[in-house]
């Protein structure tokens, strides 16, 4: 599965569900989200697009490619939306944390790593060293490879063609910072 986090990681916790309610209404206005259904599914809330952004099952038939469209109770792609503490992360893909002023991975000192990580999720101020350079700083301003992101608001897009343009007009309607994650599994 392939999901596009799109995070933002300046909106608070107390703002998260404001700002998810907002957003989710701007996506069923723009007729992204189908505005008449919501379900519940492995525990989380999750949203379907309309018919114009669902995405075709697409099957070989004697060698050819055929697109096929899911059946309405079937969902290939969807939308869930999380307002909590949340480390926004590749999946399976490995690691890399480099300092942002001198540009020198660090996952070497995972333990420093897992302290600010553990400091961020019970809301302590997390600061992460640079081991090379003593550059300090929280953990969204590290850069990461492949791209993590800490926040209290991201909206995942499962198996969606999410495109850059995209990206910069949510940002724009949000008003806040968006870090796109993207996770393979």
């Amino acid at each position: 599965m392939d999901i596009c986090h799109l995070v933002a990681p300046d909106i608070t916790l107390e703002d998260a569900p404001k700002e998810a309610l907002r957003m989710l209404n701007w996506l069923k206005h723009q007729g992204i989200i189908d505005p008449d259904f919501q379900s519940i599914e492995y525990g989380e809330v999750i949203y379907r697009p309309t018919p114009t952004h669902k995405e075709p099952i697409l099957y070989v038939i004697n060698d050819e490619i055929v697109p096929t469209q899911l059946p309405e109770d079937t969902l290939k792609n969807y939308l869930s939306i999380v307002t909590e503490r949340t480390v926004f992360h590749a999946g399976g893909n490995g690691l890399g944390i480099y300092c942002p002023q001198c540009a020198n991975e660090q996952s070497e000192q995972s333990h420093a790593w897992g302290d600010a990580v553990s400091d961020w999720y019970e809301g302590k101020p997390e600061n992460l060293a640079c081991f090379y350079c003593d550059f300090h700083g929280s953990l969204n301003k590290w850069q990461f490879d492949p791209q993590w992101a800490f926040g209290n608001l991201g909206f995942s897009f499962h198996n969606w063609d999410i495109r850059d343009n995209f990206i910069e007009e949510f940002e724009q309607i949000l008003g806040s910072k968006i870090i796109a994650v993207y996770q393979h599994d």
